[in-house]
């Protein structure tokens, strides 16, 4: 009796030395600190967090089974254990500079869902349950990587669709947009170009706005930028709204792939809206002069940003139709 008790917490001492190791590995890997890394590259990483984990999960309860008597509740509960840490490494990853979100989240814990089904079909004798976790096991990977996939293709879209950065006609364009106080969403409302425009819903605050990363293409052929801005003021049957006096100021900012900390080493200028359609049209060459003490590079150009600097009340934008001309 005091034999097994010691051959089962020797095997207990096994396990968390395994884990121990692994863990170790998936903090390695997980927190240190990334290089710069493109678009399409950073949505490469977000699609193998579903197989990395599942990678993870079938190799620690592989182990976990040759050590343990099988019973349902410790397979629970290493599951459980496994989701933990995997929740725990996402959200450290905000420590060292690294993006931590939640489809990253729920890719760890679909892939680690799928190891554990993989773990389970190797281990079974019954051949409809192996085939059928297997099945439910690639499902999930391909559930948890669908985010990263779409990112990639739209990435792949962008260069394609230049010289147009953004017509909304798909939803998959949202991904290219970062938000910041604001909501951003396809609309059927105020389109000027197609079917759709972006809805941008502004709230209180200090810089709320979008930007959007800019695909890697020369602008030096191109004389304008331009695009589409709806504004729909609250209170819009006001008279004093509704007439052509009332503004609202619009910033946007354009930064080229050179360090642009501050407002002297890129473009930023102010748009006047005016209720109702507005067409923006910005010279190129405008836009190449807007550092003080160089050109901006447009063979390089990295972001756009659209913003409204200390916005006391909620605003509604429609934008539509981002080129060059």
């Amino acid at each position: 009796m005091h034999s097994t008790a010691e051959s089962e917490l020797t095997k207990e001492k096994s396990l968390l030395r395994y884990l121990v190791i692994a863990l170790s590995i998936a903090l390695l890997l997980l927190l240190w600190p990334m290089p710069e890394m493109s678009r399409f590259f950073r949505y490469g990483m977000d699609l193998l967090h579903a197989p990395f984990f599942a990678v993870f999960a079938f190799i620690l309860d592989q182990k976990r089974r040759r050590l343990q008597n099988e019973r349902f509740y410790k397979l629970f509960f290493f599951w459980l254990l496994l989701l933990i840490l995997a929740m725990c490494l996402e959200a450290a990853q905000s420590w060292v500079g690294r993006d931590s979100n939640w489809h990253d989240g729920l890719s760890n814990i679909l892939g680690i869902t799928a190891g554990i089904f993989f773990s389970f079909s190797y281990s079974t004798q019954r051949f409809y349950s192996k085939w059928i976790t297997r099945l439910l096991g690639i499902l999930l990977i391909i559930s948890g990587s669908l985010y990263g996939f779409r990112g990639m293709l739209d990435t792949l879209q962008a260069q394609v669709d230049f010289p147009v950065f953004a017509d909304f006609e798909s939803n998959h364009e949202l991904l290219r947009w970062q938000i910041r106080d604001a909501s951003f969403a396809q609309s059927r409302q105020h389109a000027t170009s197609g079917d759709f425009s972006g809805k941008l819903v502004l709230r209180a605050g200090r810089y709320p706005g979008v930007s959007i990363e800019l695909p890697a293409n020369d602008w030096s052929t191109y004389k304008h930028l331009k695009f589409d801005v709806v504004w729909s003021p609250q209170n819009e049957s006001s008279p004093v709204i509704g007439s052509r006096t009332h503004r609202r100021a619009l910033r946007i900012k354009l930064e080229d792939r050179e360090p642009s900390e501050f407002i002297s080493d890129r473009f930023e200028s102010t748009i006047e809206l005016h209720p109702g359609k507005n067409y923006i049209q910005i010279p190129l060459v405008e836009i190449a002069n807007g550092p003080e003490n160089r050109l901006l590079r447009l063979n390089a150009m990295s972001k756009l940003s659209l913003f409204v600097p200390n916005l006391k009340t909620t605003e509604s934008l429609f934008v539509d139709r981002i080129f060059l001309d």
